[in-house]
């Protein structure tokens, strides 16, 4: 994680997970955020590339 370039997250919502702390990765300048369902997510980004 810390030697990736950059970093894709997928998350249903922006609120807090199970065990409600925050997630540092999520505020690192090369990490993108995508709210949707994962799945879709990477279907889309596959048909994107191909």
């Amino acid at each position: 994680m810390y030697k990736a370039r950059t970093e894709l997250v997928v998350k249903r919502s922006i609120a807090t997970g199970y065990a409600g702390l925050d997630n540092d990765l999520f505020c690192m300048d090369k990490t993108m955020l995508v709210f949707d369902d994962a799945k879709k997510v990477v279907g889309d980004v596959i048909k994107a590339l191909a």
